[in-house]
């Protein structure tokens, strides 16, 4: 695991050693985390799939505003959101502005990430969990990639995507827990049903007993995913 390579933002990354990628893998990490928590995804990921790929987890945007000293980062503010109350739906239209707003810097971070290992967005795949998420879902609209993963994670904005071309959005897997208290597992059957709505290729699997987390089974399935989408040597 080395400091990742970025003027826009920082992290970690995972790199094939001897070898060049032949693809690109983004991950993007839940609320009040960062960069070093879904790096730990590279290793079983690449035994799963094997080729020379590039891992990169970046920090996510700001700093966690309920923890703001503590190393930690949020994509956007989840302030007055109460797990325990199940009250998700309440702030669906408050994400949904908060969600556009990190469109630019996370492009940019693709794009430059892109360019500096010379590969396109037919090998760039995104992955995320809870509120990343949420990002790796919206992010489809604005750029194309071979695969998005999202783990326990939600579609904002999904007026946003009326006028996407099915053509242009890459396949989605979304998987989650069925025990999952913190992001209600509803909210990704709900994405899944508005997925397939738009003529988008959707697939989705559930975890029975897996809470707020990503089992191997889910790490499995996830890399079946992208062999499946991506051609690797």
């Amino acid at each position: 695991m080395q400091i990742l390579q970025s003027d826009i933002l920082r992290g970690r990354e995972s790199l094939p050693v001897g070898a060049s990628p032949e693809a690109l893998i983004i991950f993007l990490h839940g609320l009040g985390s960062n960069g070093e928590d879904l790096i730990s995804l590279a290793s079983p990921f690449s035994h799963f799939i094997g080729g020379n790929i590039a891992y990169l987890s970046p920090h996510a945007l700001e700093s966690f505003d309920m923890a703001p000293f503590s190393g930690a980062y949020q994509w956007f503010s989840l302030r007055g959101y109460d797990s325990d109350t199940r009250n998700f739906d309440k702030f669906r239209d408050e994400w949904s502005l908060a969600i556009r707003a990190t469109q630019d810097r996370l492009h940019s971070f693709i794009a430059e990430q892109q360019e500096r290992f010379n590969l396109s967005a037919s090998r760039t795949v995104l992955i995320g969990f809870s509120q990343g998420g949420m990002v790796s879902l919206y992010s489809s609209i604005l750029g194309q990639f071979a695969a998005v993963i999202s783990y326990s994670g939600a579609l904002l904005g999904e007026e946003d995507f009326s006028g996407a071309e099915s053509e242009n959005l890459p396949p989605y897997l979304l998987l989650h827990g069925e025990d999952d208290d913190v992001v209600p597992c509803q909210a990704t059957e709900r994405a899944y049903e508005f997925l397939l709505s738009i003529g988008a290729t959707a697939s989705m699997r559930t975890y029975a007993e897996l809470g707020h987390s990503i089992n191997e089974q889910g790490i499995i399935d996830g890399a079946s995913f992208i062999k499946k989408h991506v051609a690797l040597v």
